[in-house]
């Protein structure tokens, strides 16, 4: 079904609200230093329960603690692009609000993603939308009607796979793009997963048991040197989160943290260690060909 007029007056009022909210007067670089200093903050709150799951085999309790650690990282790409579109370099205000940070990392921001992504399939018929002026309430119909014979496949689907298996045909020198190969963005993360295991100094470790048991390294923030190769400078650019690319039409293209997963703060390029070495290591093929065809369509589509 196309978009109804309502629906775009909702989208623009969703807008025009998030843009005049406080948390958005802090000074941009202060602000989006603080949104990566939460974010490690609470993913190690998340990988200590993952852990405790593991430790005592509650499969219910990892599952549920792998999907919040999906729907954070919505939640800090759409806030740091609203951080980058809405935020002054200018302002006045340096202190964040820890409880607003909170509020659009796990409520607003994946909510905000939901509504968008259902307002594209809109476009493409490939949902319905119904909107309730009296409740204030949008309801998306996807696919066909369930029944209890679909319970199965729903519950599968619904459980989040932290790995997948992923064989690749790609080889380092297929040029993915005009200024970059396989062989040079891999190299880049390879470079980038040392940078990020240095950057952790500190281990949770677990006493259950007497044994004492490493658990997990914690995350630490980076700062990420540029490239001594110019083509893996232009994968790492191609890797970074901006103001200009978040004030262009490429801000729809990221759908995922890892597509962007470096964030410029003044003039220094800033991550998160853990999501460094995610990018370089199970999740790095995927996000390769994904980053390759978000920033060059054209020359992608020429490669065997």
């Amino acid at each position: 079904m196309p978009v109804s007029p309502t629906l775009r007056q909702i989208e623009h009022e969703i807008d025009q609200v998030v843009c005049s909210h406080d948390l958005f007067k802090v000074q941009r670089d202060r602000l989006l230093l603080a949104l990566l200093d939460y974010y490690r903050d609470a993913i190690e709150v998340v990988f200590c329960r993952n852990a405790h799951a593991r430790q005592f085999g509650l499969d219910d309790e990892l599952q549920a603690g792998l999907a919040i650690e999906g729907q954070m990282h919505l939640g800090i790409l759409q806030t740091l692009k609203w951080a980058m579109e809405f935020a002054s370099a200018d302002s006045d205000c340096f202190t964040p609000d820890l409880y607003q940070i909170a509020e659009f990392f796990n409520k607003f921001g994946p909510a905000y993603v939901a509504f968008a992504d259902s307002l594209k399939m809109a476009k493409y018929n490939r949902s319905w939308l119904e909107v309730d002026e009296s409740t204030r309430t949008i309801t998306v119909y996807e696919g066909g009607d369930v029944t209890g014979a679909d319970v199965q496949l729903v519950s599968h689907q619904h459980a989040t796979l932290p790995f997948r298996s992923h064989l690749s045909f790609v080889e380092d020198a297929d040029q993915l793009t005009a200024q970059w190969t396989a062989g040079d963005f891999r190299r880049l993360t390879e470079r980038l997963h040392t940078t990020a295991a240095d950057a952790e100094k500190e281990s949770i470790i677990s006493t259950f048991g007497g044994a004492p048991t490493h658990l997990f390294h914690r995350p630490a923030l980076v700062e990420i040197p540029d490239a001594d190769s110019p083509a893996e400078q232009a994968a790492l650019q191609d890797l970074t989160l901006t103001v200009e690319r978040v004030r262009s039409q490429d801000k729809w293209t990221l759908g995922s943290w890892f597509d962007a997963p470096f964030v410029m703060i003044g003039p220094k390029r800033m991550g998160v260690s853990n999501v460094i070495k995610t990018l370089a290591a199970s999740g790095r093929e995927g996000h390769m060909l994904r980053v390759a065809v978000q920033r060059d369509a054209e020359q992608y589509q020429n490669v065997s």
